[in-house]
């Protein structure tokens, strides 16, 4: 079947919306950390052959209702030029989008996980700090009786005394 210049035209136009749309797709799945792991490379290497695969379809099944079955490369092309204007138009948008998301998702688990810290576990460990204060006060403070010995008889005297408790003089 023959088309027109314009039918073909239009077959070009009409492909760049879909590699746009590819584009933004294969952005948004891409990782952001850039030292990959192995696993992380596998899923990459997944996800691009999955990627491929589907943009194959698309532009088989695209020639195939457009063109009547005639391969023509106008549909590849157009996908091509829609990709690659979609990459360059969506890279600093899906990282800017992704990097909100990603402060938004940390801010939605950290905020609740600090308020929870702050209303039960900080004033169990304030007062546990400060006991563990008290008790090495105390333990300094024997330490430095026991060193010193002003004049006290023995040991027991200037413990009572430090207790506050009266010795016969």
């Amino acid at each position: 079947m023959e088309l027109s210049q314009t039918s073909l035209a239009m077959l070009m136009i009409g492909a760049v919306p879909i590699g746009a749309f590819l584009s933004l797709a294969y952005r948004l799945a891409d990782p952001i950390a850039a030292k990959q792991s192995v696993i992380q490379k596998i899923y990459v290497n997944c996800k691009d052959f999955i990627f491929m695969i589907l943009a194959g379809i698309v532009t088989v099944i695209l020639v195939y209702y457009v063109n009547d079955g005639d391969y023509r490369y106008l549909a590849p092309i157009g996908a091509l030029i829609g990709f690659l204007l979609g990459d360059l138009a969506f890279k600093a948008l899906v990282a800017k989008i992704k990097r909100w998301l990603l402060g938004v998702l940390s801010y939605m688990i950290t905020a609740p996980t600090k308020w929870i810290y702050r209303k039960t576990l900080e004033p169990i460990y304030a007062k546990a700090y400060a006991k563990s204060l008290i008790k090495r006060t105390e333990h300094r403070i024997e330490h430095m009786m026991q060193l010193a010995s002003n004049g006290f008889e023995n040991y027991t005297e200037a413990k009572n005394e430090r207790a506050g408790k009266a010795t016969d003089r």
